[in-house]
């Protein structure tokens, strides 16, 4: 009987070292994946003046990767105001290649045309019926 025991125990230690085994395989393949996101998320940020996220080794764990999970959210969070300026910077220089389009034209059509009226913008009197 005591055989018998000292056996079932083993076999039971045996499961439970593979299942601590499996799971910490498992967490290491997860601290990966994040890892991986990561790196991809912050290489794809360079062009917005964003350093990429540095890991210095590779994490044991989930929670070992969640500070470089972190580092990805912060740069998120200032990706918006990054976005918003170049997005008015483009915006801006798009309104100025129409208006030298539109007056380029009106000039095609007729190069005597004076454009002062449309360089000097409404009059103020009249706008509100315009």
């Amino acid at each position: 009987m005591e055989a018998a025991k000292a056996a079932l125990d083993s076999r039971v230690q045996e499961a439970v070292q593979e299942a601590v085994r499996k799971l910490q395989e498992e967490q290491r393949a997860g601290a990966q994946r994040i890892v991986d996101w990561t790196g991809e998320a912050s290489l794809a940020l360079v062009p917005f003046g964003m350093s990429p996220i540095q890991v210095a080794e590779a994490p044991a764990s989930i929670a070992d990767a969640l500070p470089v999970l972190s580092s990805a959210s912060d740069r998120l969070r200032h990706l918006e105001p990054v976005l918003a300026g170049k997005l008015e910077a483009e915006g801006r220089e798009l309104i100025r290649m129409v208006a030298e389009h539109i007056l380029t034209c009106l000039r095609s059509h007729d190069p005597a045309i004076s454009l002062a009226p449309e360089l000097d913008g409404p009059v103020a009197e009249t706008e509100a019926f315009a």
